[in-house]
């Protein structure tokens, strides 16, 4: 009769083995305690962050300012006051763009703000028959020479500055090199940026004093196609805020807010019809309009200059087109 003893050596043998192979295997899993194992130092992976939006940037925006027949100091105190960029949509020095008056009325008012100044410029900015003054003293701020118009970056907002002055700088029109030029800065720019505008004239306006500029429909369009949020303009020496208006000047989903700011000095016009989708006019007070933009959404609110009496408030706040 057999011994049993090989077979019981032999499982005894298998045992050790499957131990064994069992150890080396949790030795490789994190160890005993069956904790799987961290990764060698050079095999970390660094966590994902994203970088914060930008803070709100806040602008200042006003038109019209400085009025050489009787210059009004309270506009200009007032935006010494505030913080923000300073956005002055046309007729800097009124009622005629030269060297003397921007020498004499311009520079003591608001001088001291152009570094931090974007304008475009207006037709008294023509006045002379030419807008050597507008260029000459307002610099890199205000776009090539001659041309007057430019883009920058305001926080995470597109500012885009355009010359309605549009028998100036060789039309407005689809074939005009200013329309070229706004067509290939709006296609290059993030599809979900926020944008605000701003050009002399206004395409859409109730006052009884001036008309409104089918020239700039063109260029409106392409500014509405891109979801463009604000569009300032003066001229106008009046306030006046629309809801947010298509191409047809109608109110419209994803429309433009136009905002007419000629409130900076120059007499005041009177409003004639009042248009459909004015939200809010007056114009017996100057002040500024600030705006405060932030990454989806922007602000605005009227500050009247210190005397003002009127108790004329307008504010709110709207989500961006593309967010």
């Amino acid at each position: 009769m057999k011994s049993a003893r090989p077979a019981a050596t032999s499982r005894a043998r298998s045992l050790t083995t499957l131990l064994a192979t069992f150890f080396m295997l949790a030795a490789a899993c994190g160890g005993n305690d069956g904790n799987v194992a961290e990764p060698a130092p050079d095999e970390t992976i660094a966590p994902t962050t994203t970088a914060p939006p930008p803070p709100p940037a806040t602008v200042l925006a006003v038109a019209d300012a400085a009025d050489c027949r009787g210059p009004d100091t309270e506009v200009a105190e007032l935006i010494e006051s505030l913080e923000g960029t300073l956005l002055m949509a046309g007729d800097l020095a009124y009622k005629e763009g030269s060297i003397a008056n921007f020498t004499e009325c311009f520079l003591p008012l608001y001088g001291g703000d152009l570094d931090r100044l974007y304008a475009v410029p207006g037709d008294n900015d023509y006045g002379t028959g030419n807008p050597d003054a507008f260029f000459q003293i307002l610099g890199d701020r205000v776009g090539e020479v001659g041309k007057g118009w430019f883009t920058a970056e305001l926080g995470s907002w597109q500012l885009i500055g355009l010359n309605s002055e549009c028998g100036e700088v060789g039309g407005c029109d689809p074939e005009s090199e200013q329309y070229q030029w706004l067509a290939q800065t709006l296609a290059e720019a993030p599809a979900d940026q926020c944008r605000i505008a701003m050009w002399h004239l206004p395409r859409f306006t109730s006052s009884a004093n001036y008309q409104e500029i089918p020239r700039l429909g063109p260029m409106y369009e392409l500014l509405f196609e891109a979801g463009t949020d604000i569009l300032l303009a003066g001229n106008s020496h009046h306030y006046e805020r629309f809801e947010p208006l298509g191409p047809d000047g109608l109110p419209a989903e994803g429309g433009i807010s136009n905002f007419t700011i000629g409130i900076g000095g120059a007499t005041f016009t009177q409003f004639g019809e009042i248009r459909q989708g004015s939200a809010a006019r007056q114009n017996d007070t100057r002040g500024v309009v600030r705006f405060e933009l932030a990454a989806d959404e922007w602000s605005f609110e009227f500050v009247p200059v210190p005397s003002a009496e009127s108790g004329f408030t307008d504010s709110g706040t709207i989500k961006c087109n593309n967010a």
